[in-house]
């Protein structure tokens, strides 16, 4: 399985999820330095952990539910006053391993889970799959 390190943005009330876009308005500043870092690395590198955050009502501090998603930088918009808007494109879920210092925004290393679909769902699959070739080739 793959192992990396992410940047990590957690928020409260957002979730992301593999195969969907996530649009986001930077604003903070640890975060405009963490944008401005993933822009200065080659595309296919430009991954950000997100994850949901739960703030913990004892202590005030933001507790990190897992699985969190990798989402890599497709867009980026630059605002005249140094905020930007940016849109990530889910890649895999991950699991946290280890935070690590460093920098002003969390950092991890995170391991990424393997998609499984339950037996019923790959039944179902190859079924579609089948029905889908009969109906190309019909069509011509």
């Amino acid at each position: 399985m793959l192992e990396l390190v992410l940047p990590l943005f957690p928020l409260p009330d957002v979730v992301h999820f593999p195969a969907t876009r996530l649009p986001l308005h930077i604003f903070e500043p640890r975060y405009r330095e963490m944008v401005a870092d993933l822009l200065a690395r080659p595309a296919g590198e430009r991954r950000v952990g997100m994850i949901l955050a739960a703030p913990d009502p004892a202590t005030g501090a933001a507790a990190l539910l897992q699985p969190g998603c990798a989402g890599r930088l497709v867009e980026h918009e630059p605002l005249a006053d140094g905020r930007s808007n940016i849109v990530l494109e889910g890649e895999f879920r991950f699991e946290v391993e280890a935070l690590l210092d460093g920098r002003p925004w969390r950092r991890a290393r995170v391991r990424a889970l393997e998609e499984r679909l339950p037996a019923v769902e790959h039944e179902r699959a190859s079924r579609l799959e089948t029905e889908l070739a009969a109906l190309v080739t019909a069509l011509g």
